[in-house]
């Protein structure tokens, strides 16, 4: 039975913060499997190849969420458009996911980090609706 005076946590939050909690169980596994001692193997040019694509994504992310905030502007403040949000939040994401498979085989954790801020950003761009 829910009491009336219980705050709810809207869906859209809930599923903002899966996205998040993926990424950063993802990166928190990673660590824990890298301080183990098991480490994949990537060459160095293997890793510099994956950094060019992390790179290339962080263009394509940015792109995305800049053009997405600026057509459905007025929607988003409105929060007409909950299907906006979770494309921007997805679109996130994906550079956060990414730096975590990159951190997973080059054990360099600065794309997964990056990719953190790339969601927050995300998130202040793209706010739950309010409906």
């Amino acid at each position: 039975m829910t009491d009336e005076r219980t705050p709810q946590i809207p869906p859209l939050a809930m599923i903002r913060l899966a996205f998040l909690g993926g990424v950063l169980l993802f990166g928190a596994t990673t660590w824990y499997v890298h301080r183990g001692g098991q480490l994949p193997v990537t060459t160095a040019d293997a890793a510099a190849q994956l950094r060019l694509v992390g790179y290339a994504l962080w263009i394509g992310a940015v792109t995305v969420l800049i053009g997405l905030r600026l057509k459905f502007a007025r929607e988003l403040e409105r929060g007409t458009n909950p299907t906006i949000v979770l494309i921007g939040w997805a679109v996130g994401e994906s550079v956060g996911l990414f730096g975590g498979v990159y951190y997973w085989l080059t054990d360099n954790r600065s794309l997964w980090l990056a990719g953190i801020v790339a969601m927050i950003v995300s998130f202040v761009l793209f706010p739950v609706p309010r409906r």
